[in-house]
């Protein structure tokens, strides 16, 4: 019981720190509201330090809610500072904070954190971003939504040169596709995988695979008689070069 009551006063604790680094952040950004000195931007760099204190005593608390509302004040500080990288990591920070509790706020984090990122330039990060944003919505079967963030992280990773990981997003955008029957899409995913197979060494031998996916693909479509003829000679030419 000592343990616990000792535990239930560090929180209270830790609760009434974050409450007054909050204030003492706000009392910054008035004070610095009311300055007309050209130079009193840098107390910016005061509030932000007591907003990071309150993320912490929040996270200690376990007030994942408060904690990310502050980051993203913290978010938007930094982007008036024209700081976007800072800026971009802090919604990144915010985004996994909001995930403990509520996925639809950490996943509009992680969308702002994104168009951040995209401006900078930092598309392979973005296209990351991307990626984890498709796998929640794959793992809650929202296939349609799974399947556009894919091709969109495919999109970003493969403006990078990141062939490999650009290649897992749009295979998962093709199995999306492949549940909304939407086979058409699905088959030109798995075009676009072969193809970067083409150019790795070490997936080369998966090509013919590929091709045999939208073949399949092809043949749910009830496609022309003269289409899958030119997919399967294409599949055998493959399969005598690499097998």
């Amino acid at each position: 019981m000592t343990s616990l009551a000792a535990l239930s006063v560090k929180l209270a604790q830790a609760k009434k720190n974050a409450k007054n680094n909050v204030a003492r952040a706000d009392h910054e950004l008035t004070a610095l509201n009311k300055q007309a000195n050209p130079a009193a931007f840098l107390k910016n760099d005061n509030a932000i330090w007591y907003y990071y204190q309150a993320v912490i005593n929040y996270k200690t608390s376990s007030k994942w809610r408060e904690a990310g509302d502050i980051l993203m004040k913290i978010a938007k500080l930094f982007e008036t500072l024209k700081m976007l990288l800072e800026a971009a990591c802090v919604c990144t920070d915010a985004a996994e904070t909001y995930m403990k509790i509520d996925k639809g706020e950490g996943m509009n984090a992680m969308r702002k954190a994104i168009t951040i990122y995209s401006d900078i330039g930092r598309f392979d990060v973005a296209g990351r971003l991307e990626k984890k944003i498709a796998y929640m919505h794959f793992t809650m079967k929202h296939w349609d939504d799974a399947s556009f963030h894919y091709r969109k992280a495919g999109n970003f990773l493969a403006g990078e040169n990141l062939i490999d990981q650009s290649d897992i997003c749009f295979e998962f955008s093709a199995l999306c596709h492949v549940e909304l029957r939407k086979l058409e899409e699905a088959k030109s995913d798995f075009e676009v995988v072969a193809k970067g197979s083409l150019q790795s060494n070490l997936r080369r031998f998966h090509t013919v695979g590929y091709l045999f996916r939208a073949i399949l693909c092809l043949i749910g479509m009830k496609m022309d008689i003269k289409v899958l003829a030119h997919y399967t000679c294409s599949l055998n030419n493959y399969s005598f070069v690499w097998l």
